[in-house]
């Protein structure tokens, strides 16, 4: 799903009674982090439903201004 796809689908979104959902920027996603943790790589008590897996973000790239930071939960890289 592209940025205004993403955008448009969590702007539809309801969940626990929140409908202001947004995809993280990168240095949100880059805090839950945990580099001594791997697959996921972050807190699973904190985040017990993040599977490690590519995630999206907000922040776009300044190579390609079509092109978002993806960060993954597995070992904690960011592409």
């Amino acid at each position: 799903m592209g940025g205004k796809a993403t955008a448009a689908a969590l702007a539809k979104f309801n969940l626990a009674g929140f409908d202001n959902w947004r995809e993280p920027e990168l240095i949100e996603s880059q805090i839950i982090i945990d580099t001594t943790r791997y697959s996921p790589a972050c807190d699973p008590e904190f985040f017990s439903d993040t599977k490690s897996d590519w995630y999206r973000t907000s922040t776009v790239t300044p190579w390609s201004p079509g092109r978002v930071f993806i960060v993954n939960f597995n070992n904690g890289n960011v592409n």
